[in-house]
């Protein structure tokens, strides 16, 4: 091992121990986080909903393609969203005024 010129090899030892530690603590850390992303290749969002007292009251879930499911506790569907279609391109009319 090499020294630092005017240090002692103890603290030299120090520091090395100090950076495997370190490293070790990282490691170790990635190594046992569980990651919050989805599985590989979905892009669902799951959702938890919450009445006042903080207790779970249903799931919303939604889909890439603009879909969503709102689910109660037990995982029954309750009701279905769905994106609106694109506006089109050409002129719209305007509601008329009622006299």
């Amino acid at each position: 091992m090499t020294t630092v010129k005017g240090m002692g090899s103890r603290w030299g030892n120090f520091l090395m121990m100090l950076g495997v530690i370190s490293l070790l603590v990282v490691l170790s850390g990635c190594a046992s986080s569980k990651s919050a992303e989805p599985e590989t290749g979905s892009m669902v969002r799951t959702y938890t909903l919450l009445d006042e007292q903080g207790k779970k009251s249903g799931t919303l879930v939604i889909n890439p393609v603009g879909s969503a499911e709102l689910r109660d506790v037990d995982g029954n569907v309750i009701g279905t969203l769905s994106a609106q279609p694109a506006a089109s391109s050409g002129t719209t009319q305007q509601p008329e005024a009622k006299p």
